[in-house]
């Protein structure tokens, strides 16, 4: 005769004919086990031991991350991102219009060393620029009744380091 495994759990006190008697409650960790996972609500709600372990890496994973990204500061970051930019847009004969829009924001990393003096060699460093964007049009307040009061402007979906171009950069030396 095999001999099931039971596990004990203490529970609260209770009083029977007067005597204080401790109540056990028992889980039978063999047979009902088993019967439990037959049912499959119980069964989908079962985590494997390595599924559980995978979940707690995840999660530990995702805290790193958000502690990284929270102490990188502006004046540390290094690379070429999007990011929320406000300018005040303004056309000749309308008045300003605040918008807030993304573009492209940081640093990439170049070799070259600019030469502002003569034989003014041209230099093709790499600078953070849009590589995807969407055109975006608002109206601006004022305007008087000859001029458009639409102002077309980019905002960033994805930037990248690549030689600057006049079409979409400014691309001043100082």
């Amino acid at each position: 005769m095999q001999k099931k495994k039971m596990m004990y759990i203490l529970g609260t006190n209770t009083v029977v004919g007067g005597l204080n008697v401790e109540r056990l409650t028992t889980r039978h960790t063999g047979l009902q086990q088993l019967k439990s996972l037959q049912d499959p609500q119980l069964r989908s709600m079962h985590l494997h031991p390595l599924s559980l372990s995978f979940l707690l890496l995840l999660v530990a994973w995702a805290a790193v991350v958000c502690v990284a990204v929270t102490t990188t500061t502006l004046h540390g970051f290094r690379g070429c991102a999007v990011r929320e930019f406000s300018f005040v847009a303004q056309k000749p004969g309308c008045k300003g219009l605040r918008i807030t829009t993304e573009a492209c924001w940081g640093r990439c990393h170049t070799w070259e060393k600019p030469v502002p003096d003569p034989p003014y060699i041209q230099r093709q460093h790499r600078v953070c620029t849009y590589s995807r964007t969407r055109h975006m049009t608002a109206r601006l307040p004022g305007c008087q009744p000859n001029i458009s009061s639409l102002y077309h402007y980019p905002m960033a979906l994805h930037c990248h380091c690549a030689v600057c171009s006049t079409q979409d950069t400014e691309c001043e030396t100082f």
